[in-house]
């Protein structure tokens, strides 16, 4: 519930210790200075763990249990970001996880700063504002936010609230590379492959995909899945591609569903399976991959008529078991939805 208290909001929800939380994320309880660094210190390594960051491999789930486990200790920016999701009870609210990003922000939380630019880039919560997005993002990235400092090198790289500079987006994106920013690594490695605003160099754009990659960034993957495909800067495997495409395409990457889908459909990589390509096919196409319509149409007239064959757990390889099982929920949901 959003109350208020003169010009001072504040939330109040199902658990006492979540009112406390709100309640402290706009000043209107104490706690000491040293509690408050500990459910910030908290907020941040949940962060890493929900996105990927400071060498961290994802863990949405544990991320989540942290960062609301902040928020409970008084975390103002743990506070802004359980609005932001509408977690842990309180419905989702934009306006009031930015205010509780700009009351961190003001007090010098890096993290909160980055926050606080990104809602002023997207317009959530705020007007849309790109000089104060810029503004907030650089004073964050100013104190080794590896976040603010990926956010910078996009700025710089799109020419926005800056002026476009190749260069000094590559700086900004190496800094963040090099603080363990999945994001930030990826944007370097693509860098280092067209030689934007650096010297062209694959091997270097391999290292720091694999490097974004292992950290669970479904963008990096499928980049590896096409170097190893194409074969520049590495041997041609096709093989190691499928491998890359499926680790992209099950964290959701709808262009390397469409890629996976291609590899059944041509036999390249991985057994020849129609039904295989008409499932990531159908993946991508749910996202609005455009191209994953256009293959649909085109591996229709081989599926008509055909049902997919029965199989035992055991004997399906992974892929396969993905379809499987994803089948099974969907035909249950169907007859649950039949039976009311």
């Amino acid at each position: 519930r959003r109350l208020t208290r003169g010009k001072e909001v504040f939330y109040t929800g199902p658990q006492n210790t979540a009112k406390l939380a709100g309640m402290a994320c706009l000043g209107l309880h104490r706690r000491s200075s040293m509690a408050m660094y500990e459910a910030d210190r908290l907020f941040e390594e949940g962060y890493e763990f929900f996105c990927g960051n400071n060498n961290r491999i994802v863990n949405k789930s544990k991320g989540k249990r942290q960062i609301i486990r902040a928020m409970r200790m008084g975390s103002n920016v743990a506070m802004g970001f359980v609005l932001y999701y509408g977690w842990a009870g309180y419905k989702k609210d934009l306006s009031g996880a930015a205010e509780c990003y700009r009351r961190s922000a003001e007090a010098g939380h890096s993290g909160s700063q980055y926050h606080l630019g990104r809602c002023y880039m997207k317009g959530e919560g705020v007007e849309k504002d790109m000089d104060k997005a810029v503004n907030w993002i650089k004073k964050s990235a100013e104190q080794g936010n590896s976040s603010g400092q990926n956010t910078l090198g996009y700025c710089y790289s799109r020419g926005l609230g800056l002026e476009k500079d190749a260069k000094k987006a590559g700086e900004w994106y190496l800094k963040s590379a090099q603080g363990g920013n999945k994001i930030g690594r990826f944007n370097l490695g693509r860098r280092f492959k067209k030689g934007d605003g650096m010297k062209k160099d694959l091997s270097k754009a391999i290292e720091w995909y694999l490097k974004s990659a292992n950290q669970g960034s479904s963008m990096a993957q499928c980049s590896l899945g096409d170097v190893y495909w194409n074969g520049k800067g590495v041997a041609r495997d096709k093989k190691r591609a499928v491998d890359w495409f499926y680790r992209s395409a099950t964290h959701g990457s709808m262009r390397a569903q469409r890629r996976l889908g291609t590899c059944y459909f041509e036999g390249q990589g991985v057994e020849q399976d129609l039904e295989m390509a008409n499932y990531w096919f159908k993946k991508a196409e749910s996202q609005g991959e455009a191209k994953a319509k256009d293959k649909l149409m085109i591996i229709a007239p081989y599926l008509r008529n055909k049902r997919i064959p029965s199989a035992v757990k055991r004997d399906l390889d992974p892929f396969k078991l993905t379809m499987l099982l994803d089948s099974i929920v969907e035909a249950s949901k169907s007859t649950t939805k039949s039976m009311r």
